[in-house]
């Protein structure tokens, strides 16, 4: 769709329903058109989350979940409010033909993103549905090569997707400017090219639109300290292997053979590189001409030449690894995995020599894995959202881990990895003595990821492990993370909460989660008690608690910790709550809450202090208690009431909520009841 990070050049074929990016063309491009008429995929071009990673053995963790407990699709987190209420909007990086790309800043952490925004009433002329399929695969990317997703919002009007700012040009922009990139810089392009093809091949995703407008840098800086981003999953789809697709889509000076046949498998994408590679080098594309009709009917040929003027300042391993890729028959064509096993990008490639990693990374993944499910959940969530300079270093250790260049980590990269560069206190190399120290803590975390070469550890995973304290303890991290499970935004994280973020149809397994973190048993996880969690602390259960207490500078003061307080105690059935407002106690009515520029906020609400009423329940026995009722019971305790009136069987009861206590997970009484 070529809307994603920046500006594109050059239009896709694409089929009915995907979103061609018209905002640009290239000088080389031929002004080619957009082809709208293409048979759409059908029902199999979508994309199942659930069994995405299925083809991996994930990483086990000592409370026996794994890491596809942490579905890292399920933590991008599909809002139903309007972008504005979180995100102020700023300038304008590009437009499509259905929507543009707007440079945005996160409210809550000031964060820089790029989001880009389809117009839902365009309906008629494209396919929505067709643009949630680019979303359910975006979601799923994971990969320090492919651009980030990190929420998305919907309105009647919109759809955006909130995504990673690529502050650099696109490939194509980028040679326009330099005229020329050197050998060993179009191996360190290609490199990370076939490390994103090789993830989302091994995942079984075929891309089906790469060039080198949809590979976007990191940043202005240099190639050899840049990082490269694959963007636009508007025409990829979800292609079993074995499978072949029919759809004529792509961009045609980059198609390959078999898509131009109608029968092609994921080796298309291969094809696409090797242009890529090709265009890199010399500035023009192997398969040209004046029209569409004539680049097709060049790259039906399959003929093109590695010789004449230019080329003889081109290796011969350069021109090998081309031709290999150029390759007309598909079984013939090298894959992703061969392509970064050649020796051109071998011999140019960034190295795992030299590179340092300290002892203390074995304690930061074997104190990860010892953490429950919510707070690895949580951690990863913080880890996505990381800004580039505090993840670059982790960044650059993960892809120095990962020798198979797939994306995934396995016990066996990591103990080969980490005993080749281990680093020493004083920065020198380890000694074999050094090394024998640390090898029964590194063995322990490669039994803890599981079976060597079967289990993994993904890119965001492997962040979230080696987190620095200082990233999660503070506020806006702790928050960030709580409104992603937090999915109703009413202050509170439930059990049904969790079990639609993990993807959980275990509810003993939840519950037993939401007891761990309740400290003052009122059936849910309120801000106060996640951000004890992530701070490390010990979870302090049953303390009294008096009446709600908030102190604020002014109305206009209210943080999300004071706009949980108040839908705490409103949801809870309290009718008012206390607070401190420049050192005096007012009271606010709850049933005059209302929503003021997406803060909590009153219409006159202040007024002058008054009574609670009494809570007020009825049911039919004890042992009938359902979870609504025992929130009354706790909340009321919690609000500082010593007792509670019921009625039961048509008498009225009053129930001493010093007695209260759990039994089997449920709210009960010993010997409570008395007549009022």
């Amino acid at each position: 769709m070529g809307l994603c990070c920046g500006k594109s050049s050059g239009d896709a074929y694409a089929p009915a329903g995907n979103l061609p990016d018209k905002s640009a063309k290239g000088a080389d491009d031929g002004g080619f058109s957009n082809l709208t008429n293409s048979v759409d995929d059908g029902p199999d071009g979508g994309v199942d989350p659930d069994s995405f990673g299925a083809v991996l053995r994930p990483m086990e963790f000592g409370d026996g979940t794994t890491a596809v407990d942490i579905n890292h699709a399920l933590l991008v987190y599909d809002n139903p409010g309007r972008l504005k209420s979180a995100y102020r909007l700023n300038d304008q990086l590009g437009a499509g033909s259905f929507g543009s790309v707007q440079k945005a800043v996160k409210e809550l952490t000031g964060g820089v993103r790029a989001v880009k925004s389809i117009d839902k009433k365009l309906g008629k002329h494209i396919s929505i549905n067709a643009f949630r399929q680019e979303i359910s695969i975006m979601k799923m990317m994971d990969h320090p090569n492919i651009v980030k997703l990190f929420e998305t919002f919907e309105d009647s009007e919109q759809i955006h997707l909130v995504m990673e700012l690529c502050k650099g040009s696109d490939l194509r922009n980028r040679l326009g400017q330099v005229r020329t990139f050197s050998e060993p810089q179009v191996a360190l392009i290609m490199q990370q090219i076939f490390r994103a093809v090789y993830y989302i091949h091994r995942h079984e995703i075929v891309h089906r639109d790469l060039k080198t407008e949809n590979f976007m840098l990191l940043t202005d800086g240099p190639i050899e300290d840049n990082t490269v981003k694959l963007i636009d999953f508007g025409l990829s789809r979800h292609l079993p292997k074995g499978r072949l697709a029919s759809t004529l889509c792509g961009t045609s000076l980059y198609m390959s053979p078999q898509v131009l046949s109608g029968s092609y498998d994921a080796s298309c994408d291969l094809w696409s590189a090797g242009v890529i590679m090709y265009f890199l080098l010399r500035h023009y594309h192997p398969f040209e001409g004046k029209t569409d009709a004539e680049v097709m009917a060049y790259i039906k040929k399959g003929n093109y030449s590695t010789s004449g003027p230019g080329w003889e300042q081109s290796s011969e391993l350069c021109k090998d690894l081309i031709r290999m890729l150029l390759r007309y028959k598909p079984h013939e064509r090298f894959s992703a995995e061969n392509s970064s096993k050649h020796e051109f990008i071998q011999q140019n490639s960034r190295r795992i020599a030299g590179m340092r990693f300290k002892p203390s990374l074995i304690a930061q993944f074997r104190r990860f894995c010892s953490h429950n499910r919510l707070k690895r959940g949580a951690l990863h969530v913080i880890a996505q959202n990381l800004e580039e300079e505090d993840l670059k270093g982790m960044r650059e250790t993960f892809t120095a881990l990962d020798m198979r260049e797939d994306g995934i980590l396995t016990g066996d990269e990591f103990e080969q990895g980490l005993s080749l560069a281990l680093e020493c206190v004083d920065n020198g190399r380890i000694t074999a003595e050094e090394m024998e120290e640390h090898l029964p803590d590194l063995r322990q975390l490669v039994t803890e990821l599981g079976d060597s070469g079967t289990t993994g550890i993904g890119y965001t995973e492997f962040l979230a492990a080696t987190l620095e304290q200082k990233h999660y303890v503070n506020d806006a991290a702790c928050l960030l993370a709580f409104t992603v499970f937090d999915r109703n935004s009413d202050g509170e994280i439930t059990t049904d909460e969790l079990r639609d973020v993990f993807g959980e149809y275990d509810y003993s397994r939840v519950n037993s989660l939401v007891n761990e973190m309740d400290a003052n048993f009122d059936g849910v996880i309120d801000f106060a008690e996640f951000k004890q969690m992530m701070q490390g602390e010990p979870i302090q259960r049953g303390a009294e608690k008096t009446v709600w207490q908030v102190k604020l500078n002014g109305w206009a003061d209210y943080s999300k910790e004071h706009q949980c307080t108040l839908h705490a105690a409103s949801r809870a059935g309290q009718t008012s709550v206390t607070l401190i407002v420049a050192g005096n106690n007012v009271e606010v009515d709850l049933k005059k809450l209302v929503q003021i520029n997406a803060g909590t906020g009153t219409a006159r609400e202040v007024r002058e202090r008054q009574k609670y009423t009494v809570w007020q329940v009825q049911f039919a026995s004890w042992t009938d208690c359902p979870p609504y009722q025992q929130e009354l019971f706790n909340a009321a305790k919690q609000s500082g009431q010593t007792a509670l009136d019921f009625t039961a069987n048509g008498t009225t009861y009053q129930a001493d909520l010093s007695a209260l206590v759990q039994r089997n997970g449920r709210t009960g009484y010993e010997r409570a009841l008395r007549l009022a």
